[in-house]
């Protein structure tokens, strides 16, 4: 695979789940997405909270979710041997 694309979408219910839901593990499987989802939240929280409307905060909350997956991706080992085998042959580590 030569490219790895993450992506996010405005008006996502897993966002929007993550923010009005308890996390008690009431919603099942859904539990595993909304659980990265909240860790994103939980990071960036004081950023999120200075935003007074929802939705704004709903649609910074989805950016800053693809933020992180994009950095979530240097940590799968197939991801880390790729980069150490270019920077091997090329002295530099694809990005």
């Amino acid at each position: 695979v030569p490219h790895i694309l993450v992506v996010g979408h405005y008006d996502c219910g897993a966002v929007r789940g993550s923010i009005g839901q308890p996390d008690d593990g009431g919603l099942g499987i859904v539990e595993n997405w909304l659980r990265n989802i909240r860790d994103v939240a939980r990071f960036h929280r004081e950023e999120i909270m200075s935003i007074e409307d929802h939705e704004s905060r709903v649609r910074k909350l989805v950016r800053l979710n693809v933020q992180e997956q994009c950095l979530n991706i240097f940590k799968v080992g197939t991801v880390q041997r790729r980069r150490m085998q270019s920077y091997m042959k090329q002295n530099y580590a694809l990005p």
